[in-house]
C-alpha cells in the first residue's frame, strides 16, 4: 500500500516545476480553503475567486516556500491576506441596497444568525475561530497563521466563543422554547 505524499513533499516537487504535484495540492486543499474563505468573507462567490487566486499566487511564489514550514499554514496565511485586501476594497465600493448577490438564501435561521454573529466579531477573533473550529487548525497553527503567540490565539478563541454565546443566547433560548412539545 502506497502512502500519500505529504503536502511539504509535494510542494518541494512543485518548486522544481512539477505541475502535477501542485495540482494534487490544489485538489487536496481547495475545497477546505474555499469553505474557510466563505466563512471569513461571508460570500461564497468571493471565496471561490480568492481560493483560486491564492493557488495562482502560491504557484508564482513557490520558490519562496520554506520546507520547514507547514504548507497548510502558508496557504491559509496567503488566502487570509488576499481576503483582507478584498474586504477592504469591498468596503470602499459599497453595493446598493437592492443588489442581489446571486447566492442561494440560507435556509436555517440559526445558521444565518451564526454567520452574522461570526461576521460581527473583530477580525482576529473571527480568524482564529474559523481556523480552529471549522478548519481544525491547532491553536499553535492558528497562531502561526495570525502571527501571534499560541497563548494569544487561545485567548482570542475564548473571547470569540464568549461573544458568540452572548450574541446567540436570545435566539437559542427562543428556539428551545418553541420546539418543546
Amino acid at each position: 500500500m502506497q502512502q500519500e505524499a505529504s503536502d511539504e513533499a509535494l510542494m518541494e516537487r512543485a518548486q522544481s516545476g512539477d505541475r502535477e504535484a501542485f495540482a494534487t495540492l490544489y485538489v487536496r486543499h481547495r475545497p477546505a480553503l474555499a469553505a474557510f474563505l466563505t466563512r471569513f468573507t461571508g460570500s461564497a462567490t468571493l471565496a471561490e475567486d480568492l481560493a483560486q487566486e491564492s493557488f495562482v499566487r502560491l504557484w508564482e511564489a513557490r520558490a519562496r516556500f520554506e520546507t520547514r514550514r507547514k504548507f497548510r499554514v502558508w496557504l491559509y496565511v496567503a488566502a487570509k491576506n488576499l481576503a483582507l485586501n478584498a474586504l477592504k476594497a469591498r468596503q470602499t465600493q459599497a453595493l446598493p441596497d437592492n443588489y442581489e448577490s446571486g447566492e442561494p438564501p440560507r435556509t436555517s435561521l440559526l445558521g444565518e444568525a451564526v454567520a452574522e454573529a461570526l461576521q460581527a466579531l473583530p477580525e482576529p477573533q473571527r480568524l482564529v475561530l474559523v481556523l480552529t473550529v471549522y478548519e481544525q487548525f491547532s491553536h499553535k497553527e492558528a497562531a502561526e497563521a495570525l502571527g501571534c503567540t499560541e497563548v494569544s490565539a487561545r485567548v482570542l478563541a475564548f473571547r470569540a466563543r464568549q461573544a458568540l454565546k452572548k450574541r446567540l443566547a436570545p435566539l437559542l433560548e427562543g428556539e428551545y422554547e418553541t420546539e418543546s412539545i
